[in-house]
């Protein structure tokens, strides 16, 4: 597990950036393909910084939410995508935050056990990690696993009873903020 600052130009690629956060701050975890952005990895890769849009209302709903929570982006995303990752979240205009990706090659630990671990290490340092965003059902199952309250984003009817579910970052901002159903999830201590 690596971190650098997310939102910045300069990817100052160290752990050390972990520091600067306050362990008992409130925080929220978002992962980044098909979360935060359109596309996977891979097509992103692929094409110019400008040419690869978020996705609706993100950079804005997480910009609001940093007001109160401090943002930590996780990906499974392999080291040598992460300076262009950085660049596209700064010209994107999303809150500046950590950003913990993969320093293991993808095909020795899949994604989910990655970020299962990864979560398990953060949960050990970091005592107020209230939400968790994803895509995927392996991303709800390792903000589960390490009892962070998940939010499954898209349209999916498979998640259960296991996440709140955000067909869109409209959705995740009423979620969170409770301005929709129960206002005890504000917080996140409430399970879904």
């Amino acid at each position: 597990m690596k971190a650098t600052v997310a939102g910045t130009p300069s990817a100052v690629m160290a752990s050390p950036v972990l520091n600067t956060i306050d362990p008992g701050a409130p925080m929220i975890i978002s992962d980044i393909d098909h979360t935060i952005v359109t596309v996977h990895h891979i097509w992103f890769m692929l094409r110019r910084i400008e040419k690869v849009p978020p996705m609706a209302d993100a950079a804005r709903v997480l910009a609001l939410l940093a007001r109160t929570h401090q943002i930590l982006y996780l990906t499974a995303r392999s080291f040598w995508q992460i300076p262009k990752t950085v660049q596209w979240l700064a010209a994107h205009d999303f809150p500046t935050g950590p950003l913990i990706y993969r320093d293991t090659p993808p095909l020795l630990i899949p994604a989910g056990r990655y970020k299962s671990l990864a979560l398990r290490r953060l949960r050990n340092r970091f005592t107020n990690i209230r939400w968790g965003i994803g895509d995927r059902l392996a991303d709800v199952a390792a903000y589960a696993d390490n009892n962070i309250t998940p939010i499954l984003i898209g349209n999916r009817s498979d998640a259960g009873r296991c996440a709140h579910v955000a067909q869109n970052w409209l959705d995740v901002e009423r979620i969170i903020t409770g301005s929709a159903g129960d206002p005890r999830i504000r917080d996140g201590s409430t399970a879904p």
